[in-house]
Order: C-alpha cells, then sequence, then structure tokens
C-alpha cells in the first residue's frame, strides 16, 4: 500500500497535469464534471488500479467520487467531489455504518473539492460559491486532522487577484487553496 505522502504527491502530480491541460485549452471542461472526470483520468494514471480493503474480502479503487462523510453523528448530505485514500482503509463489515452508508473507511485521506467558472459571473458570487466548499471542508477538517484537504479553483476568466488567493490561504489555514486561471499567449 501507498503512505499518505505518496497519495499526496501522486494527487499534486495529477492535479498539475490537469491544470495545464485547462491552462492549454480551458474549453475541454464545460463543467466541474469534466474537471473531476478529467482528474480521476489522472489518478487512474497515477495509482494502482485497485487494492484489498481492510476487512480482507473485497478491492476497492483508490479514487472515489461524490463521497459522504458524517459530521456529528448525522450523515453529512453535501459530498465532495473526490477522495483519494488507500483501499485497505475500506471496510465493507462496520454494520452500524454500512447500514447508512455502504462503506466507511478510516483516515486519513485525501479530499479534493472541484470549482469552476465558466461563465462570466461577478466576483462575489464566484467567491461565494468558493467559499462554501471551503467552509465545508474547514468542518471535516476538524474532526480529521490526519487528511489532506484541497479545494481548487479553475478559471476560465481570470477573476480573482492574487491578493484575494492569499487571503483565503490565511483564513482557510490548513487547508491547500488552489486557483488556476488561463494563461494569455
Amino acid at each position: 500500500m501507498l503512505t499518505i505522502d505518496d497519495l499526496k504527491i501522486r494527487t499534486f502530480r495529477a492535479i498539475s497535469i490537469v491544470k495545464e491541460d485547462f491552462q492549454r485549452n480551458p474549453c475541454l471542461f464545460l463543467s466541474e464534471g469534466d474537471l473531476q472526470s478529467r482528474l480521476f483520468l489522472e489518478f487512474s494514471k497515477q495509482l494502482p488500479k485497485e487494492g484489498m480493503t481492510g476487512d480482507g474480502d473485497h478491492k476497492t479503487n483508490y479514487v472515489h467520487s461524490q463521497i459522504s462523510y458524517f459530521e456529528e453523528n448525522k450523515l453529512n448530505k453535501n459530498k465532495v467531489d473526490l477522495v483519494v485514500v488507500n483501499p485497505d482503509r475500506f471496510d465493507f463489515k462496520n454494520k452500524q455504518i454500512i447500514k447508512r452508508k455502504g462503506y466507511c473507511f478510516r483516515e486519513p485521506s485525501i479530499v479534493i473539492e472541484l470549482k469552476l467558472c465558466k461563465v462570466r459571473e461577478s466576483l462575489g458570487g464566484l467567491l461565494n460559491r468558493w467559499r462554501e466548499d471551503l467552509e465545508k471542508l474547514k468542518r471535516l477538517k476538524i474532526k480529521r486532522n490526519d487528511s489532506i484537504f484541497i479545494s481548487i479553483l479553475f478559471d476560465k476568466f481570470n477573476l480573482i487577484e492574487e491578493s484575494v488567493i492569499n487571503q483565503l490561504k490565511t483564513e482557510f489555514n490548513g487547508i491547500e487553496v488552489m486557483y488556476h486561471g488561463i494563461c494569455y499567449v
């Protein structure tokens, strides 16, 4: 199995490749689903296909999409876009949790939220949408300190200045805040 550091290196490599694709040709990405799919494709190149689960009876992937978490003993309906976790951290036998989710896993994991600014919108509206994701990750981080949280905004209009990004990085300390705009040649 890969260590969390190995997973982190491979995750950032996959993100870097998608960032380069986005900057080279933003028209490849028409929706956040396209970003998820492209990142998932890159993960399939960076990570083993699947691995044995901790319960020893199943195999699963390293990357999953639309994963829900428990917050304060309630299942949060706000799902995260992508989660990278070693298959050996999964358990499909824990009946209490399985009854509500179908699976459970132990930390650490890498949690990724994606945003795409695909049409020109107000800066305030875009920042509000992004802040919602950041707040969700902040709440999750409180109980999952061993995990890595990443929020990435891909912006086709270069709406956000570096000072705003730096402010968000300070405000949401402990969350990897990434911003990728278009590079004009």
